[in-house]
């Protein structure tokens, strides 16, 4: 039993009272990501004749987090037990945890910016059970955190019948990154466009009569705009635009270095240990043997600086908001780095991402795609004739030939490699995204054919994992049937404790 450093009371534990800050901004954080629903209710509101309105509903909406925060906090007891953490915890609806070392799958503390004048953290624990079984042990002694991070660890390597040394070194850095790096993961990245998203998900909202309208757009401008010949007219509009793209780019270069300030990914004996953030630092222990696939991605942006994001991808249960969960993400890294990476996770050795022999699939995906298309252009020809002068038809002709394009060269990049025991899907368009499997830790495996397909001799293969579902389309029969037979081989064989 764990017995010191607060760790192995016998006696139900609370929190401290400081961990209503940590549920009410949890709870802020909360609505602010669902605002675009709020949307309607707060402009409404802001509507009213008086400012009192909506200083009153506001002051009682933080009445209601905090007073909700403080019940849960008052409600939450937690008590450690030989093999686990028990928890209880509900406002009106009391229920019990019991949360297992051998089932926990990462432990996280967090750091958030109001708790650090105070020296406290946050330790939240996650299982591979559903996003309900997570629990988040608020406002604990900075002191106290990293030995009980260590002491679960050791508990749970004592679960599985492991016997860790006592003596461990150092944890060894494998990869940090820079500032420059940082800068080229914002540039590469799709932060700013989906802010952006939701603020258009949130002007969407808004009533009628509040949009901005072109007659209001146009009044704002100087005559001398509105006098200007066409030409002049699109060179301002290519200003503004670009400088729109500027000013985008900027911020997702800006939320880049806010969540990525100080990384550091360090190897562990269990596994790895993840760390980053401006503000609020948050440091995750991620367990190699719950990695059930690794992503290589890189789009057209991060190509041209020739950089990857790695995606380390766990057990996963749908736990879109949880503390916990956080998919351990390397940015902007090197092929070679990425070969590193992938080689430290899934003891993935002597194999080139780049370098591997890829089998195409069939043709009959390209054909179906460009039968679509010629199908679109039919369609469209005589509406634009008929409706348009002749030279529009290049603007449709042009998107549809880019199309067709991009779906012959997609076909060419989407490639299937089997290196020993793991499985590598690439695909992309400009840039390329590689999937490493490891065929032993599938747990699904499912073969589809429709009737031409049948005629054709090919199939869909879909192996599922715990993290993800596989899909490798349009492979001849004979080479599903194959990947399928040695995968089921591989699980029967080499049966690996993952769970």
């Amino acid at each position: 039993m764990l017995e010191s450093d607060g760790v192995g009371d016998a006696e139900w534990s609370k929190l401290s009272n400081w961990a209503v800050v940590y549920f009410s901004f949890r709870s802020l954080r909360q609505i602010v990501t669902n605002a675009y629903a709020l949307a309607p209710i707060l402009i409404a509101t802001l509507r009213a004749d008086s400012l009192w309105v909506p200083a009153l509903l506001l002051s009682a909406g933080l009445l209601v987090i905090v007073g909700h925060s403080w019940l849960v906090v008052r409600r939450f007891e937690y008590q450690w037990s030989g093999s686990g953490l028990i928890v209880k915890h509900g406002i009106f609806q009391r229920a019990q945890l019991d949360l297992e070392f051998s089932r926990i799958q990462n432990v996280a503390v967090l750091r958030p910016f109001y708790f650090k004048p105070l020296g406290l953290v946050s330790l939240a624990i996650e299982s591979a059970g559903s996003s309900e079984e997570e629990v988040t042990l608020a406002a604990l002694d900075d002191a106290l955190a990293e030995p009980l991070r260590q002491r679960i660890a050791q508990a749970r390597s004592e679960a599985q019948g492991l016997h860790p040394e006592p003596d461990t070194p150092a944890a060894p850095l494998l990869i940090e990154r820079s500032f420059r790096d940082l800068v080229l993961h914002g540039l590469s990245s799709n932060q700013a466009w989906l802010v952006l998203a939701g603020l258009l998900g949130v002007y969407s909202q808004v009533p009628q009569s509040l949009k901005i309208g072109a007659e209001s757009i146009l009044a704002l401008m100087p005559e001398s705009v509105l006098e200007s010949t066409g030409a002049q007219i699109f060179l301002v509009g290519l200003l503004l635009s670009a400088i729109g793209l500027i000013l985008m780019l900027g911020l997702s270069v800006l939320a880049s270095l806010f969540i990525y300030a100080n990384f550091q990914l360090h190897r562990v004996p269990e596994g790895f240990t993840v760390g980053h953030g401006a503000l609020s630092r948050r440091e995750l222990t991620v367990r190699q043997r719950r990695i059930q696939s690794v992503v290589v991605q890189q789009n057209w942006i991060a190509r041209y600086f020739c950089r990857f994001n790695v995606k380390f991808e766990q057990i996963s249960h749908g736990q879109g908001g949880a503390d916990g969960e956080q998919k351990l993400l390397v940015p902007a890294v090197t092929m070679t780095q990425s070969q590193s990476l992938v080689e430290s996770a899934l003891d993935f050795s002597q194999a080139s991402l780049e370098a591997e022999s890829y089998g195409r699939v069939s043709a009959l995906y390209l054909r179906k795609r460009l039968y679509w298309l010629a199908l679109m252009f039919l369609i469209t020809v005589p509406v634009t004739v008929m409706n348009f002068s002749q030279w529009v038809l290049l603007v449709p002709s042009t998107v549809l030939a880019w199309l067709g394009w991009a779906a012959y060269r997609g076909w060419q990049i989407l490639g299937v490699a089997v290196h020993q025991d793991h499985l590598i899907l690439r695909s992309g368009l400009i840039g390329r995204s590689y999937v490493v499997v490891p065929l032993s830790k599938v747990q699904r495996v499912k073969t589809t054919q429709t009737p031409l397909m049948r005629r054709r001799r090919v199939a869909h293969l879909r192996l599922a994992l715990a993290s993800r579902v596989v899909t490798l389309p349009y492979l001849p029969v004979q080479t599903a049937q194959q990947l399928a037979d040695y995968a089921l081989y591989l699980v029967e064989a080499r049966p690996k404790s993952w769970m």
